[in-house]
């Protein structure tokens, strides 16, 4: 891998962790479930700070080389749970016709987490790294789109 690839990788990989800590802090993001978990009671904060320490789990795992873990931590960011019922129509209400791209950014964050869990069975590094930078890039454009939105309306 280039220096120069290393580095925009890093630095996408700041971006995503301070972007996913200020979400969680601002209990907005990008995220609108895809209940695996069934009916959850979790806020969106909440839901946030779990994908932020599966990235971070995703991310050391890539670093050093750890297919399993990198398959667990995907599985995990793919199948997180959703926040409550009430959470999301407070975040549709709030984006109104945005809605759609919404649950569009993340459906696509989705299946770029079961591609990649996917790779890290077939060991296969090269794809992991392709699938990993669209899936942080994707999340990135996602929480530019949509965080100050959501995160400008607090619930009370």
């Amino acid at each position: 891998m280039s220096i120069i690839k290393l580095g925009v990788m890093s630095l996408a990989i700041m971006v995503f962790l301070m972007a996913s800590q200020i979400m969680a802090y601002a209990a907005g993001s990008d995220d609108a479930g895809h209940g695996h978990q069934g009916d959850s009671k979790m806020s969106m904060q909440e839901v946030m700070q779990g994908l932020d320490v599966e990235m971070k789990n995703l991310t050391g795992a890539i670093i050093i080389e750890d297919y399993a873990l990198i398959e667990q931590s995907a599985r995990g960011i793919a199948q997180h749970p959703s926040p409550s019922g009430a959470e999301l129509e407070r975040i549709f209400s709030i984006l109104g016709e945005d809605s759609n791209e919404f649950k569009s950014c993340d459906q696509a964050v989705h299946d770029l987490a079961v591609k990649l869990a996917r790779a890290a069975e077939r060991k296969n590094m090269k794809l992991i790294l392709n699938i990993y930078d669209a899936m942080i890039t994707k999340t990135v454009e996602c929480h530019a789109r949509f965080k100050d939105r959501v995160a400008s309306q607090k619930p009370d």
